[in-house]
């Protein structure tokens, strides 16, 4: 687990942390957070419907692609017929052909970290908000208010290395179980239609040509950063991730 978990915070829909025992500059760590804030708030504008999931993630991509985010390495794969699941199992059993054994060992820590310290409430919303997306199937007409049957997830995780670099690992899956609050340990029944499709990326910053949009990226985002990034769990306030006043 990380020796430090307040260094672990949330960004919109994705949970991020520096590789253990790495130490990240400031200005990088807002680089990293401004980038991955603006990426996935366009890409939602552009894709919102809970259907839209694939379109929405190669959007993001793109955003990071003209942020001058060099894509080092990005496999993925799909399984099929998976009938249950649980996210902490799946990162633990299924990652270790995405990533270096480093980056691999990084993320069993981070959701280790996860399970043990408890998100704050805002944390949580946000990051649910943009995590779980109720699908609604057909419905007698007679049903005036249909109650969702099917969840749409998609959970993101990232660590930053010294660069900086950028490690991401997408989980996306439909499910018919009501999910718990914290639902990172929980059993899933998966949609039998579905898929369980794990995607990783390896980036590297273009840091001189990201300079020149700096200005630009941090003007676009306004106060967003302050709706959406914070720190998974907040113990003793302030609470403000470390490094995300730069500009």
């Amino acid at each position: 687990m990380f020796k430090q978990p307040e260094q672990i915070f949330v960004n919109a829909g994705m949970v991020i942390a520096p590789l253990p025992g790495v130490v990240i500059p400031a200005q990088q760590i807002a680089d990293v957070s401004n980038s991955l804030l603006l990426a996935q708030l366009s890409a939602r504008a552009k894709y919102s419907l809970a259907a839209q999931q694939v379109e929405r993630e190669r959007a993001c991509q793109t955003m990071l692609d003209n942020l001058y985010w060099i894509r080092l390495n990005e496999p993925y794969f799909a399984l099929d017929g998976v009938q249950t699941l649980s996210i902490d199992a799946v990162v633990a059993t299924q990652i270790g052909g995405l990533f270096t054994a480093d980056v691999t060992a990084g993320f069993v820590a981070l959701i280790a970290s996860l399970k043990t310290s408890p998100p704050s409430e805002r944390a949580l919303a946000v990051w649910r908000e943009q995590t779980v997306r109720p699908l609604h199937t057909e419905h007698l007409e007679s049903t005036e208010c249909p109650v969702p049957d099917r969840f749409q997830v998609c959970v993101k995780f990232a660590l930053m290395g010294v660069g900086p670099v950028l490690h991401t690992l997408m989980l996306s899956f439909t499910t018919h179980t009501v999910l718990a609050t914290d639902f990172l340990n929980q059993t899933l029944v998966t949609d039998p239609e579905s898929k369980l499709v794990l995607q990783a990326y390896s980036y590297e910053l273009s840091g001189r040509n990201y300079a020149n949009l700096r200005g630009t990226v941090v003007k676009k985002l306004g106060d967003k950063p302050e709706q959406y990034v914070m720190p998974w769990a907040c113990v003793q306030p302030p609470c403000q991730p470390p490094g995300l006043t730069k500009n």
